[in-house]
């Protein structure tokens, strides 16, 4: 019978041919696959290897080379079998608090802060002597990222390091109560702390003049301002210091000046905070129309501008 009478008849070339495809279709996916999971699994053990040199408590090299994820997992083992490992709870605060400012968003870093606050409260407990201080001022850059609500845990922690006698940060702790002091409108005290602030800082100077203003004390704000403006070689420095230059001139009721600035401002930046300021010049000067139109141009940059919804809805 001639092969042509076989149907599924294949000659011995076509079979090897296709026994290799069908060999190739399995074998390579697998073989893929396999090498994925022992790249992740090698990665892995690594890992876990590393994790494991470091469970004894030995894991300053793992900070030290600011793996603070790593630190986390191992500190979170350790203070499972002993929640009062006092080495432990100050690297899971301290790694905490570093691998938290890595972060973009406040409600990622939220979580972190927490935690870090929480191992280095029991820190402060363990150790009376709150290792001189240190720990008491990380608690208040803690409390200081946490927000408007814990402004005043910030600065019983700040004054509580400096109290300590700690000083590694002394122009840092300054600088924070300065700041917190003013956003609980506390100004006068915000203005002790920020003139102890060492060197020439543009922003200290610039936040002693913004207290200035705050303290109603316009001649020395202004002076102030202009001294910054002079000085400043940052472009960002100076444009602030135009900026509360203009709200002085308009709580001194100077009405020209303020549009004048504003009007300058405006053409470096298209800002709704500034469109607002305007506004409020123009309703000081009685010119409605013209202040109506400044604000909606601050809701078109920023639509939840509450200043400029609540004038508007007037």
């Amino acid at each position: 019978m001639s092969k042509n009478s076989y149907v599924f008849y294949q000659s011995p070339r076509k079979k090897a041919l296709r026994a290799l495809k069908i060999t190739a279709a399995v074998v390579i996916p697998a073989a893929v696959a396999v090498f994925v999971v022992w790249g992740i699994a090698s990665g892995q053990f690594a890992r876990w290897s590393e994790k494991d040199e470091r469970l004894n408590g030995d894991y300053e090299a793992l900070f030290a080379e600011k793996k603070y994820d790593l630190v986390m997992e191992v500190t979170s083992e350790v203070l499972a079998g002993n929640p009062f490992d006092k080495k432990a709870l100050i690297y899971d605060g301290f790694a905490n608090y570093y691998y938290a400012i890595q972060l973009d968003s406040f409600e990622e870093q939220l979580n972190y802060l927490d935690r870090a606050a929480l191992s280095l409260r029991k820190v402060r407990v363990l150790d009376e002597n709150r290792l001189t201080g240190k720990i008491d001022y990380f608690l208040g850059r803690i409390y200081y990222m946490k927000g408007t609500f814990y402004l005043d845990e910030s600065i019983v922690y700040f004054q509580s390091s400096l109290d300590l006698g700690y000083k590694d940060h002394k122009n840092e702790i300054y600088y924070f109560l300065g700041m917190a002091y003013s956003r609980i409108g506390m100004f006068d005290e915000s203005l002790n702390w920020l003139k102890k602030v060492e060197g020439d800082s543009d922003v200290s100077g610039l936040l002693i003049a913004i207290t200035y203003y705050h303290q109603k004390n316009y001649p020395v704000a202004l002076e102030n301002l202009d001294m910054i403006r002079r000085q400043t070689k940052d472009d960002k420095v100076k444009l602030s210091c135009d900026f509360w230059k203009a709200k002085t001139y308009l709580e001194q009721n100077k009405y020209e000046e303020a549009i004048r600035l504003y009007t300058e401002i405006l053409e470096e930046v298209d800002s709704a905070d500034a469109h607002y300021n305007l506004g409020l010049v123009y309703k000081k000067m009685n010119n409605i129309i013209q202040a109506r139109a400044e604000w909606r141009k601050a809701i078109k940059l920023q639509p939840t501008h509450m200043g400029a919804l609540m004038e508007l809805n007037h």
